[in-house]
């Protein structure tokens, strides 16, 4: 379950300085990041001609995803935080990049997407474990060996598909 819950931060930009974020800044990013992660493992399951372990790797995403954005959302409610469940602007652009690509294209474009997803969400984590509210500080920090799992796995399969 850790490694479903962290590895939704698809494009969530890693803004500011630690001390600068918030617990509530880190819920609305992770959030919203989980909207555009959601749907961009949909796209990957979707295409059929895409190698399995592609397919299997979206599969996973997105159901990891749901599975944050439950969690996001309980961690939100115990702060009276209202999250949105929309996709930001430059999430929606790559989404509508990624849609109009198929095959070997896609692939490397959403590998790619995946990887810079998941560096970045390592970074966001990492502020957020250093956060004064403990709760979100552990919930991140406890989160981060699986973000260095996801990584490894994604690495492989993209290491697998593109020459």
């Amino acid at each position: 379950m850790k490694a479903a819950l962290i590895i939704c931060a698809l494009l969530v930009p890693v803004s500011g300085a630690a001390q600068s974020m918030t617990a509530e800044d880190f819920l609305r990013q992770a959030a919203e990041g989980c909207f555009a992660h959601v749907e961009a493992g949909r796209m990957a399951q979707g295409i059929t001609t895409l190698p399995p372990s592609v397919q299997q790797l979206g599969r996973q995403m997105g159901a990891n995803g749901v599975q944050m954005t439950e969690r996001l959302a309980q961690l939100a409610a115990a702060r009276n935080l209202a999250l949105t469940n929309q996709i930001p602007a430059a999430d929606r652009r790559t989404l509508e990049r990624l849609s109009t690509l198929q095959g070997a294209a896609f692939t490397r474009d959403y590998l790619g997407t995946v990887l810079d997803s998941l560096e970045r969400a390592r970074a966001l984590f990492q502020m957020a474990a250093m956060l004064e509210d403990a709760g979100v500080a552990q919930f991140a920090g406890d989160r981060l060996p699986g973000i260095e799992t996801q990584l490894q796995v994604a690495g492989a399969v993209y290491d697998a598909q593109i020459p």
